[in-house]
């Protein structure tokens, strides 16, 4: 799209977007008199606005407004920059975007073009392979496209991850040749090919499971939540091509491995747990007794619980291992609490998160003199929500300001 003056505009993905795919691509628009971008990206917001184009967090100038970044890392905020260059050379400064990766789903699929022959042999023979693909595409299911082309090989890896512990059996379907590989850990080294067409020629119907014996698996036990390496090689000569692979297991009938349960191949993935928000928000009465399980903040690969523990932060609030807040904030905790919290696999790798507790004063009378005259001042106050503090006067925490408010006030006015 072209706009009519000023820098790039509508950025995608859009300004300050989260979880976004570690393989992605920039796309903006661009002001009708460009003909030119200079693409900017890097991990710190001043040295992306300051750059210029001999600085390291440049990537190059493009003519359309679109540009692929090399693989991203996981959970980390990127910023970036695109500058419109006109024909007589001037050259716009764009605004500083944002982006903050996540965790992908789906498989990433490769593809070697020029590569004649059925067999897989050919594809992982070819000097090219696997390190130089022709292409490189993020699906969001284990099978590739129909009728694309031929005389080409592709890869489609990643890591699945059951979603529940038991047996597992796969099946590959495809035309022409294919293989497909499992490793009983993350590691690539350790995959054993499990079912596979061959021959030559040798292909089969579209999701086409049982024309040959050697298409379905052994039956595998796999845990829930922990991950395994996957991958399915294809080799294409001509005529018609796909390549589909599917699954059944516990809950789970015959169907195509769905993208919710991959993650595509990346080299230095991390597989430390991850909190699923960070900074992890909560608030909380001062006062009361306070209990909440946070266990579902984090989430691991390993198939096994995670262990919990608090880092720092003040001490009226404890942390068990099996992720539960427990404690009683007094009127020194109002405010604005920090702590730092870890969740760490059954490998003992670990993953931390900043924990902020907004404690709010519920004038409970532990102040004295403070907190009597707040209770005067805002005693007649209407519609009192003490949560968060409203001005009113809830003391026994029932978001209403009445009789009971008074009774206990009587009843702790002088706890020391």
């Amino acid at each position: 799209a072209l706009i009519l003056g000023g820098p790039a505009e509508a950025p995608l993905p859009y300004d300050n977007t989260l979880d976004v795919p570690l393989i992605t691509t920039l796309q903006w628009s661009m002001r009708s008199a460009a003909v030119a971008n200079d693409v900017y990206l890097g991990t710190d917001y001043d040295t992306v606005a300051g750059a210029t184009t001999a600085s390291d967090v440049y990537l190059g100038r493009v003519a359309a407004p679109t540009y692929r970044p090399s693989q991203l890392e996981q959970f980390t905020e990127y910023f970036w920059r695109v500058d419109q260059v006109d024909s007589d050379g001037d050259v716009v400064s764009g605004h500083v975007w944002s982006f903050t990766t996540g965790v992908n789903r789906g498989i990433l699929r490769e593809v070697w073009l020029n590569v004649p022959g059925n067999r897989v042999s050919a594809l992982t023979g070819d000097p090219r392979f696997p390190d130089d693909p022709d292409g490189v595409e993020l699906v969001d299911a284990f099978e590739g496209p129909r009728d694309w082309d031929d005389a080409y090989g592709s890869r489609l890896h990643g890591f699945i991850i059951p979603p529940e512990t038991g047996s597992y059996t796969f099946w590959i379907a495809s035309d022409d040749n294919s293989e497909l590989w499992l490793s009983s850990s993350t590691n690539p080294d350790n995959a054993i090919r499990i079912a596979h067409v061959t021959g030559d020629p040798a292909w089969t119907g579209y999701r086409e499971w049982d024309k040959f014996d050697s298409q379905q698996s052994n039956t595998f036990t796999l845990y829930g939540g922990r991950a395994y390496y996957i991958c399915a090689l294809h080799k294409e000569g001509a005529g018609g091509d796909h390549i589909s692979v599917a699954w059944q297991g516990p809950n789970i009938s015959q169907q195509i491995i769905d993208g919710q349960y991959l993650i595509p191949y990346n080299s230095d993935m991390d597989w430390s747990p991850y909190f699923v928000e960070d900074p992890v928000g909560l608030d909380v009465l001062e006062g009361y007794d306070y209990v909440e399980d946070i266990s579902d903040k984090a989430v691991g690969f390993d198939g096994h619980s995670l262990t919990f523990t608090k880092l720092d932060g003040p001490d009226w609030l404890s942390l068990s291992p099996g992720g539960v807040l427990s404690g009683v904030a007094r009127d020194g905790d109002t405010g604005l609490n920090t702590f730092t919290i870890q969740a760490q696999d059954s490998q003992y790798r670990t993953g931390q998160a900043t924990l902020e507790v907004e404690v709010w004063n519920t004038l409970t009378g532990e102040r004295g003199l403070e907190d009597l005259i707040g209770l005067a001042a805002h005693w007649l106050d209407s519609d009192c929500n003490d949560f968060p503090p409203c001005g009113g006067a809830d003391l026994t925490g029932n978001k209403a300001v009445d009789i009971g408010d008074i009774a206990m006030m009587s009843s702790t006015w002088l706890i020391e």
